[in-house]
């Protein structure tokens, strides 16, 4: 292989500290492996393997790095027999520390046992085992809390838990004592959080760690405010510029200067508390000179920048120090009351586990800490006779991963090495891009202080950047690079994605002929738009469908079209070094969670006849057979149970039916006391029971002879079970349960039953790991099992599919690290990131400390505090950039193609919300606009708004961008696919109702030899053979009166009604939406906003425009109507219906108290009255219900008068025969209207009227 300069230097160089910042693809792992070699058959000076300390990131990994040792070892053992080095450090390779962190500790702790005072016969806890005792010793924690009664203790439980009781407590004690944990002095730590909250004055707030973050934000926001005002000031002067707007800038740019330059909080907060007046009007100036598209944009700008200073504002102005002081103090008490407790309860926790001789991971790095370092009289660590003992046996420490390291392992390491005796001996690779463990206490600041500090030059701490990329197509690259040159920078990401960063292609990929040398190698963008507005009675089908499952449709639809024999993706084999069509195998779908989304796509995929898989660590506890056998060990711990009792009686294992149970309760309660209650065991037991002659007949005639024999075995079967569980091992037990129950027989008859078996073993698995734990019996299993559901420990269905299966692989974007493959779908870019730990009364951040909402518990009042108001933003920002990382690691996991996939419900207005960053020429984004990112669908998008792809994608949709300022320079190789989710459910509908994939390939007999084509006629039959009830079958149980509307259509109505909406939409559109103060709205969303506002908007409002005007802005204002409604809305169609004949009549109808607006109903019909079919298929006599609302109704002294309101187009060249289609086309919905009207008031309907928006008249019907 040849080495890069970079690589070779890293080979060979010695005796120093190298810092290797390792990009994704460069082939790090390697090197590694290659530096190892190098240093154990230098020709002059050998190392000896197991004088080197490697420590990796997973086992797998070590047991890859040693399996690659081995196999080049071997190899030149091979070409050199004779050589005794090579031959020695083979039989080293055994004992060489090659090994996690985890199990370094583990090794010092084991040698070292005696100084630590600790049993050598200690266990590490099992993870369920140690939830059940922390559990434990908190539930007696509180218990003795409660007992002393203390008034600190029942303030802070007061304050902060959560509904009733002390809901969320334990979480709060135990997180923060979790975040303790992961320094080297945890209870240290914990006293330096209390000093800090017991610190009120003003110059302690004024130096805390919050404040300082404070300031930095304020400066950092304001100085992007002032650079983007300055180029609009720009823009204004630009030739065709709104000249008259520039002081306007001007002042606003004094503003956050004013910001930029203030040093404390009071100074920062005299200018925000001033804002409402601060603000100069914007100009109304007219002139003919100025380009209206430049100073729409600017006006829009203006306001976009004003609220951004407005919400800086309402986030960080909460009063003058002396009241930000006074709630700070407020929650002082509690606070301290919740460090007491967490230490209190990590004493408790230890001596629990010491007690048991357990210990966990957390202890093992502690305990190794304490073995190799001791305090310093400045609290630093220095080195023990352990850690110098052990650094002389070290040549040298290799860390890989090195990004993911946190402070307690950094001291290990150190403390090993031989930096302090002046001979630097630790090599360091990793990439802080790729730091994805926050959740595991991860700190790449530690990289980070590192690659700042150490220099590129020859030198004792050094540094070497490998940026060259090995795995993937320049396609790829240039994709993760255009992102990340925009999105990634030091205060978001922890890294300035700069030239240095930036990924360089490094495989060279031969080029094809044909087919393969025209193949699209760009990267694909397939974005649906779910949209935010649907037709209150939308199409049942669409309904159907949540957003995940669509897209699963999108990314199967895809991946059919991938994998396509003839005109499939062509994707080059090293193996057989050509080019051939992808395969399912090549493929793997990435999703940031695979919780709730793997299952959606496996469910898609395989119903698209394309084999899927993903191991998912959910789904275990919820599948049907493991919850049965979990009901029946609860019944024989206590068959007093009715739910697990009646699981298990209706399950194959009981074999009870509910007309059977029902007829065992039912002799039970005629039979006892009155008000007496012995549960579902109670009614078997008495249905057993020995009954005199008297008692013969009347209830006791409810049992039959054969039901009660079969309850006879059940109730034999149950005690059998019950005396076996007090002398029988659980895992004995559990073999017994199912021989004796034939349930490993049934499970095997049943469709899926090699994974039903496959859960049961890992279940008898589990009891054999519980039985290892200090916890014994069926009561604790249950318990146990319980505990890990509670805590989210879920262990996912046992796994059937080999890795080498040619099978679409799902999993998520951590379990893809470090892995590749040839085509990478990125799927659920729209889903939302999780902030949850920036939520709750209480805030912990690892560096910040402790901050809550203050809590008046008299007055039952919560507010938050300024601390608290950071430690979101700070917490935000932190989640903000491991999503980034998570994003970048999701991207360059792809050699040959990428595909992203996202839905969003506001696609058609996020396409325009960020015109604005066209304006930016640097080559990062502002900071504040990537940082109120809510998906990695807005980091595309703002990203992709300075492409010449962003035009393109707002020149489909009829959008012309802003082309007068200069674009960003990197462009990307990109196709762009924009979708409605309502296209994609017609493609399926329209599939499905053609008999799908899996029939189009099963009746394709082209293929087949011809002795086989003799079968094809009888298969064809079988095969098109058509169920005669199948509408009895799939009769739906409820329709909307939308849906009887549209089976009352012809096709020809249809289709022009779809097709006087498109021309309804276009003529809508007449400005550039960037132009518009908000989106322009299809006609779906047209007449739902028409619907609200004639919903909310008083009949009685005077009919004048300007009336109409303000009462919708009034609506807006109280959060009734969504902000610009009125702009987007006709209302003078409104002010003319108001003042029609119809509209003064419903105000008279407001006046008497008469007239009802949007009124639901639900009302039974019969079913053969609906669709012919259903009384052919038998169900005349079944009723359907159909649901629906009423848009208004009002009561007159003769009778009942019904409105229905309508906003589609109504082509009026037609005359009057358009106006007659218009009526029939909605006859059938409104007759149901005045059915169930008429049904539910009992009052006669004596008029129907359809008010048409577009004729602008009431039409009788």
């Amino acid at each position: 292989m040849e080495w890069t300069n970079e690589q070779k230097q890293i080979i060979g160089l010695r005796d120093r500290n190298i810092l290797v910042a390792a990009a994704a693809g460069s082939g790090k792992t390697a090197v590694l492996v290659e530096r190892i070699l190098s240093m154990i058959t230098d020709e002059d000076h050998p190392v000896d393997i197991d004088r080197l300390l490697v420590v990796t990131f997973t086992n797998a990994a070590a047991g890859q790095m040693k399996e690659r040792i081995a196999k080049r070892l071997s190899g030149r053992l091979e070409e050199e027999p004779d050589d005794r080095n090579l031959k020695r450090q083979e039989d080293l390779l055994p004992h060489a520390k090659i090994m996690t962190i985890d199990s370094f500790c583990l090794y010092i702790v084991r040698n070292y046992f005696s100084s630590l005072d600790l049993d050598p016969d200690f266990r590490i806890g099992d993870e369920g085992e140690l939830k059940l005792l922390r559990e434990d010793v908190m539930k007696a924690l509180l218990e003795r809390k409660y007992e002393e009664a203390a008034p600190e203790f029942f303030q802070f439980v007061e304050s902060y838990a959560e509904g009733k009781g002390d809901g969320g407590i334990p979480d709060y004690i135990e997180k923060l004592y979790q975040f303790a944990s992961a320094y080297p002095n945890p209870y240290r730590q914990l006293e330096q959080w209390k000093d800090q909250l017991e610190a009120g004055s003003a110059e302690a707030a004024r130096s805390a760690g919050w404040m300082e973050c404070l300031m930095d934000e304020i400066h950092l926001e304001a100085e992007e405010l002032a650079a983007r005002f300055t180029a609009a000031r720009e823009v204004c002067l630009e030739p065709g510029g709104p000249y008259y707007y520039e002081e306007m800038f001007r002042s606003d740019e004094r503003i956050v200067k004013g910001l930029l330059s203030a040093q404390s909080y009071e100074e920062a907060a005299e200018i925000l508390s001033g804002l409402k007046t601060a603000f100069v009007r914007k100009p109304s100036k007219k002139d003919p000179a100025v380009d209206d598209e430049k100073k729409a944009f600017l006006s829009a700008l203006r306001d976009e920048m004003k609220k951004a200073l407005q919400d800086m504002a309402k986030q960080y102005y909460l009063g003058d120090m002396e009241q930000v002081l006074s709630d700070i103090r407020g929650c002082s008490g509690p606070l301290c009351e919740l460090v007491d407790l967490a230490a209190e309860f990590g004493q408790d926790y230890s001596a629990a586990k010491r007690e048991k001789n357990l210990v966990d991971f957390g202890d093992i790095e502690h305990f190794a800490l304490k073995v190799l370092t001791e305090e310093g009289p400045d609290g630093e660590f220095l080195p023990t006779e352990a850690a110098a003992e052990m650094s002389k046996s070290f040549y040298e420490i290799m860390i890989d991963e090195y990004q993911d390291s946190n402070r307690i392992q950094e001291e290990i390491l150190r403390s090993v090495s031989r930096e302090r005796d002046g001979h630097p001996n630790i090599f360091m690779v990793g990439d802080v891009k790729q730091s994805i463990y926050k959740f595991r206490q991860a700190r790449p600041e530690l990289f980070m202080e590192k690659y700042e500090a150490y220099t590129a030059e020859d030198s004792l701490h050094q540094k070497i950047d490998l940026h060259r990329n090995f795995r993937s197509r320049e396609e790829v690259l240039r994709t993760v690079n255009f992102f990340f040159s925009q999105l990634m920078e030091k205060k978001l990401g922890g890294i300035s994605y700069d030239e240095d960063a930036a990924l360089v292609p490094g495989r060279e990929f031969p080029e094809g002929d044909g087919e393969q040398a025209g193949e699209n190698r760009s990267t694909e963008f397939i974005f649906l738009d779910s949209g935010k507005d649907r037709d209150k009675e939308a199409d049942a089908k669409l309904a159907e469908y949540q957003a995940k499952e669509l897209e699963a449709k999108a990314v199967a639809k895809r991946i059919r079209e991938l994998t396509d024999p003839v005109s499939g993706y062509k994707i080059y084999d090293s193996q057989t070094e050509g080019y051939r069509t992808a395969r399912y195998g090549d493929i793997v779908i990435l999703l940031r969670t695979v919780t709730g989304w793997a299952e959606v796509f496996v469910d898609s995929l395989m119903e698209a006849g394309i084999p899927a898989y993903a191991q998912s660590r959910t789904g275990y506890f919820t599948a049907r057979e493991v919850q049965c056998v979990l009901h029946l060990l609860r019944v024989i711990d206590n068959p007093m149970q009715d739910i697990p009792m009646a699981a298990v009686m209706k399950s194959p294992m009981g074999g009870f039916t509910s007309e059977e149970l029902a007829l065992i309760t039912a002799d039970f309660r005629a039979d006892i006391v009155p008000k007496e209650t012995r549960g579902l065991y109670g009614a078997v037991k008495h249905c057993l029971e020995e009954k005199g002659a008297e008692e013969q007949g009347g209830s006791y005639a409810m049992v039959s002879e054969e039901l009660r024999g079969k309850v006879r075995r059940f109730y034999d079967m149950i005690r059998d079970f019950r005396e076996k569980a007090v002398y029988m091992r659980l895992h004995q037990l559990l073999r017994y349960i199912l021989e004796k129950t034939e349930y490993e027989y049934i499970l095997a008859a049943s469709p899926g039953g090699r994974l039903k078996l496959a859960n049961i073993e890992m279940l008898i698995k589990r009891a054999v790991d519980y039985e290892n734990t200090s916890y014994q019996g069926v009561f604790q299993f249950v318990r146990y099992i319980e505990n890990l559901q509670k805590y989210s420990v879920d262990f996912g269905e046992a796994s059937l599919a080999g890795e080498q299966e040619d099978t679409v692989r799902i999993t998520s974007i951590h379990k893809s690290k470090g892995l590749e493959y040839p085509i990478v779908i990125l799927a659920g870019a729209g889903k939302l990131f999780n902030q949850g730990d920036a939520r709750g009364k209480i805030l912990l951040h690892p560096d910040l400390g402790i901050a809550a909402d203050y809590i008046d518990t008299e007055r039952r009042l919560k507010a938050a505090t300024l601390p608290k108001k950071v430690f979101q933003r700070q917490l935000r920002l932190e989640n903000l950039g491991e999503e980034l990382r998570v994003l970048y690691v999701a991207l360059t996991r792809a050699e040959e193609k990428l595909i992203i996939t996202g839905t969003d419900r506001y696609l058609e207005t996020k396409l325009t919300k960020w015109n604005s960053l066209r304006l930016e020429e640097g080559r990062e984004l502002p900071y504040q606009e990537v940082s109120r990112a809510s998906s990695y669908l807005d980091w595309m998008l703002m990203a992709l708004v300075r492409s010449r792809v962003y035009g393109e994608i707002l020149s489909e949709r009829g959008i012309t961008p802003p082309v007068f300022h200069p674009v960003y320079g990197e462009e990307i190789p990109a196709v762009v696919h924009v979708e409605s989710v309502e296209a994609l459910v017609y493609h399926e509908v329209e599939k499905q109702a053609s008999g799908g994939l899996l029939r189009e390939r099963l009746t394709d007999w082209g293929g087949l030899p011809d002795e086989e084509k003799v079968l094809s006629g009888q298969i064809a039959d079988q095969l098109s053979y058509v169920y005669p009830y199948l509408a009895a079958v799939s009769a739906p149980r409820k329709f909307t009166v939308s849906q009887l509307k549209e089976m009352g259509m012809t096709e020809g109505e249809e289709e022009a009604v779809r097709l006087m909406e498109d021309q309804d939409k276009d003529a809508d559109r007449k400005r550039p939406a960037f132009l518009e103060k908000e989106e322009e709205l299809s006609g779906a969303a047209r007449g739902t906003a028409y619907h609200r506002v004639l919903e909310l908007l008083p009949m009685t409002t005077e009919a004048k425009r300007e009336s109409v005007e303000e009462a919708v802005m009034l609506l807006e204002k109280q959060g009734l109507l969504p902000s610009g409604t009125g702009e987007r809305l006709n209302l003078g169609r409104i002010t003319k219906f108001l003042d029609s004949p119809l509209g003064q009549r419903m105000a008279e109808g407001e006046r008497l108290g008469t007239l009802r607006k949007e009124q639901q109903f639900v009302m039974g019909v019969p079913a053969a009255r609906i669709c012919s079919e259903y009384g052919e298929a038998g169900l005349s006599e079944e009723r359907m219900l159909v649901q629906g609302i009423i848009d208004a109704w009002f009561e007159e002294e003769d009778g009942l008068v019904l409105v229905d309101y309508k906003t589609d187009k109504v082509d009026k060249m037609e005359g009057e025969d358009g106006v007659r289609r218009f009526l029939e086309r909605y006859r059938t919905q409104v007759d149901y209207y005045q059915e169930a009207l008429e049904q539910n008031t009992g009052k006669r309907v004596k008029e129907r009227y359809l008010y048409s928006f577009s004729l602008e008249r009431a039409i009788p019907l």
